[in-house]
């Protein structure tokens, strides 16, 4: 199961890098802290899903262990940030969320590594460009829904986090969409398979498409300051990109392309 430990380091490396990234100052503690509870349980999730991942003799024996190692050391970072932010020790928690940010993508290009190189059909290059950019749309949706539902308790909060943060999901979007319009040109006479022309609909139409579009009608509904509104778009925003870059994780195991 190291699709699904990838994946959960994949989100924790999103949400990190946007939290790190937006404008804190103004959103309460309490935000936060809701956020490193999901990195700890994303991080052991990632923890049992490396226990179970089978092991490839292509590659050195530490290596899972390490990558194992990683994602438990993500849990117990999310943990203690989270204590942080409890107690108020911004700073602390900020320095915190930095190195959970650091390590994730440490944990990210080491997956890459585990993950059956031969398989590859393209540089592991523009696997780990995909894999970082999905990481951002998927940290970009995550936290912007979660965070739109602050506004139910602070009404009178700044928009400019949510902006910022929808901004990144727009960003994350845009080079999402590239980088699978580069793949799908050099795997286009690659792909015969029916089936897996079904699948790339489905993963062009949540998981580059969505994003794009639901950074548009956010950009447009939070010119109105109706927060409300924007917190159910970027629901349906996380949906479609869950769908989406779990669909990409089926056709890169499928073909090898990071479509």
């Amino acid at each position: 199961m190291l699709a699904l430990a990838q994946f959960a380091v994949r989100l924790i490396c999103g949400m990190s890098l946007v939290l790190t990234a937006m404008p804190r100052a103004a959103v309460a503690s309490g935000f936060f802290r809701v956020q490193m509870l999901i990195v700890m349980g994303l991080g052991v999730l990632a923890v049992l899903a490396d226990q179970t991942a089978p092991l490839n003799s292509e590659i050195s024996s530490w290596m899972p262990q390490v990558h194992w190692g990683l994602s438990l050391v993500l849990a117990v970072l999310g943990f203690i940030a989270s204590v942080f932010w409890t107690l108020e020790r911004r700073k602390g928690a900020a320095n915190l969320l930095l190195l959970i940010a650091l390590i994730s993508m440490l944990a990210l290009g080491l997956g890459i590594v585990l993950a059956q190189p031969k398989q590859w059909q393209t540089h592991w290059g523009l696997i780990f460009a995909s894999d970082f950019s999905s990481a951002l749309t998927l940290g970009g949706a995550m936290c912007g829904m979660l965070l739109g539902h602050s506004y139910l308790t602070s009404p009178t909060m700044s928009i400019s986090p949510l902006f910022r943060l929808n901004e990144f999901l727009g960003w994350a979007g845009v080079a999402r969409g590239v980088i699978s319009a580069i793949v799908l040109c050099l795997a286009w006479s690659h792909l015969q398979d029916e089936s897996v022309w079904t699948w790339l609909v489905l993963r062009w139409i949540a998981g580059v498409f969505g994003p794009i579009m639901v950074w548009q009608m956010v950009q447009r509904i939070l010119a109105f300051r109706n927060t409300q509104a924007a917190t159910g778009v970027l629901f349906v925003g996380v949906i479609l990109t869950l769908l989406g870059e779990l669909t990409g994780t089926l056709l890169l195991t499928a073909t090898g392309y990071p479509l």
